[in-house]
């Protein structure tokens, strides 16, 4: 006390001998957001005194990656300096936003650089060399620069303005609009005639590119500005280019080779040889595998997943990488903040609420769920808990214990030589009449302590509490609060996923959408719902296999190369279309097109593999991601193309190498089956109504047998009725057809000629082949209805079906011996002709 600082330390002690304002000073402890670092002269080091912190505020936005870039450049400069200074003893690093975004853009333009490079290199000299013209690289991009003005100059008068990311983003039409270039300069060059060009590719190219501008548009039904920007300008961007491609393009082939519809035959290429190349001889191979594979990625694809942590798009190179491993090290930086907001009306409503969730996150801390959490309650507490506090203080303090500790204070004091009125204040303090702050009090605290904490406006006030949190644990906070209407919960990288996760959504409307647009389109356009299933059913089975692929190389969607997906699904709508196209002018025509727009395809594949494939040698994860699915996406394409739509519609037109005299529809794919169920639930009644009641009437054999005879003739009326939309006409019929035996013959052309046959009279027999009769299921009716094997001989056959023909019975036979393949009479044996000629009996043929 005789030194200097009893000056002021005497009347701290006389105030507060027992250093309770020291308890309310360590409670501003409770403000410090980090515990490891220490603050020594100014300055922030690490708890081991070993690293030194210092803070930057940039002076452009984080966005503003060009200027700086240039304050990066400064801190280099600095920074080598400093090292070569300090003989490289001291390590100078820097890590924040602004580093990462300036690290992001500088990697996407060497990326893009280096990509776009060697995709422009490899795509101009393989169609220059392919077409064999100079100036055909620049005359394909012509439909597409066309087309960006276009959706410009319509964007401009309809909204006066878009956004720059949605044309950034709109660069993908590049390879649809480049598709139809290539397709008309690739038809032009099989076919060596203008005319024959607009002739054929006019309907497909339309057709094609309104279904994918209606794919586009269904991003207009999205929340966000951007997507629908973007939708906006690609579809726009496809029209221009459509028109240009179809009205000026055909201008710039140069002069005709052939004439109009006359055969050309232009030198052919390797390419050509892939085109041409049909899958007749190997139909089944590849149904099986498509349907194999189809059947794998279908299972594989519902387990792909979207990733909506925008912050794994980001590159960091390993400068940036090692800065912020370093700061991990001596920091908590690796455990993310997390924000509860308490709401309020008044600022005392909003520190009640505050309050209200102190026990959640005391719990929550020792679940350890978050690793520390910092609020203001225990320093800036509600009017109702100062009040409960004060009435606990006054509780406790009675006057007996007030009396205690004053006369105590004294009796200590003496010893060290204080007065008996040293501690007059303490008392003085000690019966003071406690009540909460007022509103000047609380104003001043605000002010100097807790500005950041709180936020008042005339009708709401804010209170802030900060959480200390993994990002594994952040769900569990949003669960914890998402039903208490007091409480707001902020996070900034939560926020940004939920955005992305509202996208995602967005999309999978969008996707059915688009889904029932292309395929109400197609069915308008081709008139015939299994023709727009055949073009259709491609594209699904291609985005099954995208989906399945990208799960077996563990891979998932992401805000970046989700949007690719329309270019995808744009693409594969086009190849389908083309193909269909092509099957259908050789069905009807007998001309063959298909060559030349499956090399157009195969063009058009490969410069979009090249020009968007390249990016797999680019270091940046966003643009790997639009690699890696583009590559996938095409090959799939490409593939379900060439070989799944033509072997779909050869099994509708053709059977084996021979055409179909009607081809297979939708109704007999769905009516056939059923009337086939029928058909066997007949037989299989007629056979347990043969061998269970029949078994049991006490009658002769003979009447049996005609009573079953009868059950087989009734279900083979009801078998030939229940085909209610076959038209039905009987010619030269009535009841006294079949009143004498008769030998009826009859060209078999379906298994309907045979409830056909006995649907007239009981009294039939067929004579069967072996496999019938040896059936064991078809063979058991056969027998039980005394039908014969021809290969008995008809010798051995005479005596028994003189006996039939004696008790009344006709002889049905099919004289070819098999089920004609193609509607057409084939050659009769004999042996139908000998058995009426040599026991004279009638004749009839069908």
């Amino acid at each position: 006390m005789i030194s200097p600082t009893s000056i002021v330390l005497k009347k701290f002690i006389s105030r507060d001998p027992l250093g309770l304002t020291s308890l309310a000073l360590n409670k501003l402890r409770g403000l410090q957001v980090d515990n490891n670092f220490d603050v020594i002269d100014g300055h922030i080091f690490s708890k081991n005194h070993q690293n030194l912190l210092l803070f930057i505020v940039p002076a452009n936005p984080v966005n503003e990656t060009s200027k700086n870039g240039e304050l990066l450049k400064g801190l280099d400069k600095v920074i080598d300096s400093l090292t070569l200074a300090s003989d490289k003893k001291i390590n100078i690093e820097y890590y924040g936003a602004v580093a990462v975004s300036v690290g992001n853009a500088n990697q996407l333009k060497k990326d893009t650089i280096l990509t776009l490079t060697l995709a422009i290199i490899i795509i101009v000299l393989f169609i220059s060399i392919y077409f064999r013209k100079k100036f055909v690289s620049l005359i394909i991009l012509l439909p597409v620069a066309f087309g960006a003005a276009f959706s410009l100059a319509i964007i401009y008068l309809i909204k006066g303005s878009v956004s720059t990311i949605a044309i950034g983003a709109g660069s993908i039409v590049l390879g649809i609009a480049i598709n139809y270039s290539l397709h008309v300069f690739s038809h032009f060059r099989h076919k060596g005639n203008v005319k024959t060009v607009l002739k054929d590719l006019s309907n497909p190219m339309t057709l094609g590119s309104f279904t994918t501008v209606g794919a586009f548009l269904g991003l207009l039904f999205v929340k966000s500005d951007t997507l629908r920007d973007f939708g906006l300008f690609s579809a726009l961007s496809l029209v221009g280019a459509i028109i240009f491609s179809l009205v000026v393009l055909p201008h710039m082939l140069g002069k005709d080779k052939t004439r109009e519809d006359q055969p050309y035959h232009p030198k052919e290429t390797f390419i050509d040889r892939i085109s041409e190349y049909r899958i007749k001889r190997h139909t089944g191979y590849f149904a099986f595998i498509i349907f194999i594979l189809t059947i794998v990625f279908f299972f594989f694809s519902q387990k792909v997943g979207f990733d909506g942590d925008m912050m794994k798009l980001n590159f960091e190179s390993k400068k940036i990488k090692n800065a912020e491993n370093n700061l991990n090290k001596i920091s908590d930086i690796s455990v993310k903040s997390m924000y509860l907001v308490s709401t309020g009306k008044t600022l005392d409503e909003a520190l009640e609420n505050s309050e209200k969730i102190q026990n959640d996150l005391q719990r929550l801390k020792k679940q350890h769920v978050i690793a520390n959490f910092t609020n203001i309650s225990f320093l800036f507490p509600s009017e109702s808990l100062q009040e409960k506090r004060i009435a606990s203080w006054t509780r406790y303090w009675t006057d007996e214990k007030k009396i205690k500790l004053l006369h105590s204070l004294t009796a200590v004091g003496k010893e060290y030589h204080f007065s008996n009125q040293a501690f007059d204040g303490f008392g003085q303090w000690l019966y003071s009449d406690f009540k909460p702050m007022a509103a000047e009090q609380s104003d001043k605290i605000h002010r100097l302590f807790l500005d950041n904490w709180i936020t008042k406006t005339p009708t709401q006030s804010l209170v802030v509490t900060m959480l200390k949190i993994s990002q594994e644990n952040k769900k569990i906070i949003h669960k914890s609060f998402e039903k208490n209407p007091d409480i707001i919960v902020f996070d900034k990288s939560f926020l940004t996923t939920q955005f992305v996760d509202v996208i995602n959504k967005d999309f999978n409307l969008i996707f059915y959408i688009t889904t029932f647009l292309v395929f109400f389109t197609l069915l308008i356009s081709y008139g015939r719902i299994e023709l727009a299933v055949i073009v259709f059913i491609p594209m699904l089975v291609t985005w099954f296999w995208i989906m399945g692929i990208m799960y077996l190389l563990g891979m998932n969607f992401n805000i970046v190369n989700i949007i690719i997906s329309t270019f995808i699904f744009g693409l594969g709508d086009d190849y389908a279309i083309f193909v269909m196209d092509g099957l259908l002018q050789e069905y009807k025509t007998g001309k063959s097109n298909l060559s030349s727009y499956k090399t157009a395809i195969f063009l058009s594949a490969f410069t979009t593999i090249i020009g968007v494939g390249v990016l797999i040698f680019a270091r940046h994860p966003a643009l790997k991601s639009i690699a890696l699915i583009s590559i996938i996406g095409m090959f799939s394409v490409v593939f379900i193309s060439y070989t799944f739509e033509p072997i779909m519609f050869r099994w509708l037109i053709y059977k084996k190498t021979r055409r179909r005299s009607v081809p297979i529809t939708w109704f007999w794919i769905i009516y056939t089956p059923l009337f086939y169920a029928f058909y066997y639930l007949n037989c299989l009644g007629t056979l347990l109504f043969g061998l269970t009641v029949l078994k049991v009437l006490p009658l002769k054999r003979k009447y049996r047998n005609l009573l079953f005879r009868n059950a087989m003739m009734i279900a083979s009326r009801m078998t030939i009725y229940v085909m209610f939309l076959v038209k039905k006409r009987f010619i030269n019929w009535n009841k006294n057809t079949f009143a004498k035996p008769a030998v009826i013959i009859c060209n078999h052309q379906s298994i309907i000629d045979i409830p056909l046959s006995m649907m007239f009279t009981p009294k039939m027999i067929i004579l069967t082949i072996d496999w019938v009769w040896n059936n064991a299921f078809i063979g058991k009716i056969a027998r039980m209805a005394d039908f014969y094997p021809v290969s008995s001989g008809l010798d051995a056959l005479l005596p028994q079906l003189q006996a039939k023909v004696n008790e009344g019975y006709s002889i049905f036979v099919f004289p070819e011996g098999h089920r004609s393949q193609d509607l057409k009479i084939h050659r009769f044996h004999k042996g139908a002709f000998i058995l009426p000629k040599n026991c004279n009996w009638i004749f009839y043929q069908w």
